[in-house]
């Protein structure tokens, strides 16, 4: 727990510095590619199944998140 809560306050660090460096609809299509990372990362290393409504699914959620970014 200690590691993920370290992990965590990481991530918020590395994401103000995106945030201080690009701007935010920049920044938000970086968290669509977010997703897409999460899931083949989950499927290569906890054995999560792929499913094609699951890749479906996570790329229209992405597509939704770079559109509404521009």
């Amino acid at each position: 727990m200690i590691i993920g809560l370290a992990l965590y306050g990481i991530g918020a660090v590395v994401w103000l510095f995106v945030l201080a460096r690009l701007e935010v609809t920049t920044a938000y299509s970086l968290v669509g590619m977010g997703f897409i990372l999460t899931m083949v990362l989950g499927a290569l290393f906890l054995g999560k199944v792929l499913t094609p409504s699951k890749v479906v699914g996570t790329l229209l959620f992405t597509t939704d998140v770079m559109l509404v970014a521009r």
